[in-house]
């Protein structure tokens, strides 16, 4: 039974080396095209421009090539379905093919693009494709056939263009035309100065954020009224306030960021399952030869078998007709055997029976008359039965119609039945761990009818108990299902739809224990991962991480505002994010954590919000508010998600703990600053208990405090110091599937407690060795029950395990 993967975990394994088959699919031919490209040629045979020694490979970039000039770009618009092309390219391909006025249809979607009643400047103009060839300064220098001369007969190249006449003209002509007096006032631009303006108008249209109706005024608001930009004079003359609304640019752009986001976000959700159908599809390419062929031997088999009980029934029909045909034979021979007999009877006594009438007195003749009567009566007998027994005809009914109609009915070529209602795929079908939460989503297909309460998952757990788990719809076609393991072992996943398994219903989940062993004496083994850094897989003072459910490890790169995903040997997956305060950027993201749908929640410190992101970095929601009123944050620093999908925040500065629901609504909040039972003095990181216990780091109390699932204190461990047991400054905790708790401090060590809180071991010391610790800060345990532990000191992740676990 063939297993589907996430497309989200290409990189996490080789075995998932089937999902990325797709990319390979056009390898070599996208390899010839590049190699084609870095040699001046476009694959259709074409040269392309030279380019100045400073643009480099620029050429190894197809995306800075127009596909319709084959140049690099120069002033790119956007057509309705984003691909982009020059300005000029767009003008050659109106009403080139379809004739349509105000219509662009694109040349490698073939999606037409209407255009407004301003025609093709309109259009927006690409601002990636602008920043990248400024930022890299590429200089298009095109060999082009010199411009010749218009008016001589020389032949000689031109160096300027008349503005009023439109022709070229060499220095000659150019002299000639200033001295006759009916062209003496008109103008003559030289080419230089011609190709300057046409780059000038070039930069331009790539950088345009200032007002169109206000000269230079910069666009700094949106008119929503009127779905356009507008600059600080509009909003006095051509768009007031008596009848038009409008807000400011950043405002309009953080709600623009966050729709688009949310869209963009359902939209990855279901890429996933169109990947699927293209490796089914690739896959059924494959499979049809071999199908058609094990059909073309059935339809063989089958002829064969009619042909040969034709030939049974022909043998059959053949020995019915000599079987008749002796039947005929004897009884005509029989009839004639009897007809010979009694020919030669009529002839022996008629004639005695007519001497005796001729000879015979009275008497004589009426002696024998009873004899004579007796016989001519038997031989008159004898004459009635002068007709053939049997004819020579033979009849063969032959019944073609019905036996034709049989044959046309023998054998019938069907395809493929329609494929299932819904579609399962992701991690939590296949991999889970104890304490983590897992998931997968469910697909509805296009033109069957499903609701939620159509749909029933039933997890059986080893001990034969149904786990409870959450189905949240996303969309009309789209679900969520998300479990959270108690106990290791194999875990049964049935899904039912109207009664019905799903595809490859039930799945089998070998659920991982999620906890170390510690009874040993022997110093847990670390791996590293990271450097510092900027670049891919480098650090620089990360804050906290989180492990999920299929090992892949996210992290906080919080002084480079961004987040980075390994995998579980510390292999670099990914990054999404940079430094800024629109929606999708950080200032110093500090807490990390996974909601019970699988996306990455962040704390976002110094902008004061929470933002959720799918594992592909696709924006979903943002929680925002600056602020000491209820719902507001104000330096959040830890997340974690509970049982029943609800987000808590460590409002650290407002020396609270904030919960809001899963889809980001101010629920609740608990805590304040002091010193007693229930009261925070800067609290740091949140984690939550199997058995739903929310745990706190009390930073500056220096103390761990406990709360029940509605946020009342229920008790608390640790005291100011440096020893077995004591804190300062704690910061990182988690509780693995067993109950083991692990908390970092600034003594740049993990302290372990177990469920009864007292202490069990520890492990790290300040220094950089690979296991030793720096500043520990956020931790978290692997499915595997390893911990993972941000080392902001030395720039790194470190993994802890004991050996013999």
């Amino acid at each position: 039974m063939r297993r589907w993967k996430t497309w989200e975990s290409i990189a996490v394994e080789d075995y998932f080396d089937d999902i990325t088959q797709p990319n390979r699919w056009n390898s070599l031919e996208k390899l010839d095209k590049i190699h084609m490209t870095s040699n001046g040629i476009i694959p259709d045979g074409s040269k392309v421009s030279q380019l100045s020694p400073k643009n480099g490979n620029a050429l190894n970039d197809p995306s800075l090539l127009c596909t319709v000039c084959k140049q690099l770009f120069r002033r790119p618009k956007f057509l309705r379905c984003l691909h982009s092309f020059c300005k000029s390219c767009i003008e050659s391909l109106v009403c080139n093919e379809y004739g349509k006025e105000g219509l662009v249809v694109c040349p490698l979607c073939s999606l037409p693009s209407e255009l407004g009643s301003k025609g093709i400047d309109a259009l927006p103009v690409n601002f990636l494709i602008g920043a990248t060839l400024k930022k890299r300064n590429f200089v298009v220098e095109e060999k082009k056939a010199p411009v010749r001369c218009g008016n001589c007969e020389d032949n000689a190249e031109a160096t300027g263009q008349c503005s009023d006449c439109s022709e070229f003209l060499c220095d000659r002509c150019t002299a000639a035309h200033r001295r006759v007096r009916v062209t003496r006032e008109h103008q003559i631009i030289s080419l230089n100065e011609l190709a300057t303006e046409d780059e000038e108008n070039n930069n331009s249209q790539c950088s345009a954020d200032s007002c169109s109706d206000h000269g230079r005024e910069e666009l700094t608001y949106f008119c929503q009224t009127c779905e356009k930009l507008i600059c600080r004079e509009c909003t006095i003359v051509n768009h007031p306030k008596t009848t038009h609304t409008f807000e400011p640019l950043r405002e309009a752009s953080s709600k623009h960021r966050q729709e688009i986001s949310e869209l963009l976000g359902t939209i990855k959700m279901r890429s996933p399952f169109v990947k699927r159908a293209l490796l089914e599809i690739e896959e059924a390419c494959g499979d049809i030869p071999q199908h058609a062929l094990a059909i073309e031997e059935q339809i063989k088999s089958s002829t064969t078998r009619y042909i040969r009980a034709l030939k049974e029934r022909e043998a059959r029909l053949l020995d019915d007709l000599g079987a008749m045909r002796e039947y005929k034979v004897t009884l005509l021979e029989q009839q004639k055997e009897r007809l010979y007999k009694g020919i030669g009877d009529i002839e022996s006594n008629c004639g005695l029976i007519e001497m005796m009438l001729r000879e015979g007195s009275a008497a004589e003749v009426t002696r024998v008359k009873d004899f004579m009567t007796g016989r001519l009566q038997s031989l008159m007998n004898l004459i009635q039965d002068m007709s053939p027994t049997e004819g020579p005809e033979l009849d063969y009914v032959t019944e073609e119609d019905l036996l034709f109609d049989v044959i046309n009915r023998g054998g019938k070529l069907e395809s493929s039945t329609m494929p299932p209602a819904v579609r399962l795929i992701g991690e939590g079908l296949y991999n889970a761990a104890v304490g983590k939460t897992s998931s997968f989503a469910l697909a509805v297909r296009e033109g069957a009818e499903m609701a939620k309460h159509d749909i029933d998952v039933r997890i059986e757990t080893p001990d034969l108990i149904i786990l409870t788990c959450n189905i949240t719809e996303n969309s009309s076609r789209l679900y969520t299902i998300s479990y959270k393991p108690r106990i290791h072992g194999e875990h049964v996943i049935t899904v039912l739809t109207r009664g019905e398994h799903a595809e490859e219903s039930p799945y089998t989940v070998d659920v991982k224990k999620g906890h170390m062993c510690f009874a040993t004496k022997s110093p847990p083994v670390c791996l590293r991962f990271g450097y510092k850094g900027k670049g891919r897989g480098e650090l620089t003072g990360p804050s906290d991480v989180a492990a999920a459910c299929n090992g892949i490890i996210a992290v906080a790169d919080t002084l480079n505002d961004r987040i980075q995903l390994f995998t579980s040997k510390g292999g670099f997956l990914r990054q999404f994010g940079s430094s800024g305060e629109d929606v999708g950027k950080f200032k110093s993201p500090t807490g990390l954590c996974f909601s019970q749908a699988g996306q990455i929640v962040v704390a976002d410190q110094q902008n004061n919000r929470i933002q959720v992101f799918s594992m592909d970095g696709v924006l979903s929601k943002v929680i925002s508010c600056k602020g000491r009123s209820a719902g507001d944050l104000k330096n959040p620093t830890g997340v974690a998600v509970d049982e029943e999908g609800q987000l808590l925040v460590t409002d650290q500065q407002n020396h609270r703990i904030v919960v809001f629901d899963s889809n980001g609504v101010y629920c609740n909040q608990f805590g304040s600053l002091g010193t007693k039972d229930g009261e925070f003095n800067n609290p740091s990181y949140i984690t939550v208990s199997q058995d739903g216990e929310i745990l706190v780091t009390d930073t500056s109390n220096h103390r761990v405090q406990i709360f029940d699932p509605m946020g009342k204190f229920q008790r608390r461990f640790g005291r100011p110091g440096t020893g077995d047991g004591e804190f300062h400054y704690p910061t990182g905790i988690t509780v693995d599937s067993s109950g083991y708790i692990f908390v970092s401090d600034r003594t740049n060590r993990v302290q372990v407690f177990n469920s009864h809180l007292r202490f069990v071991t520890k492990f790290g010391g300040k220094i950089s060795g690979d296991g030793q610790l720096n500043g520990p800060l956020g931790l978290d345990y692997t499915p595997e029950g390893r911990v993972a532990v941000t080392d902001a000191g030395n720039n790194s992740v470190k993994v802890f395990y004991f050996p013999n676990e």
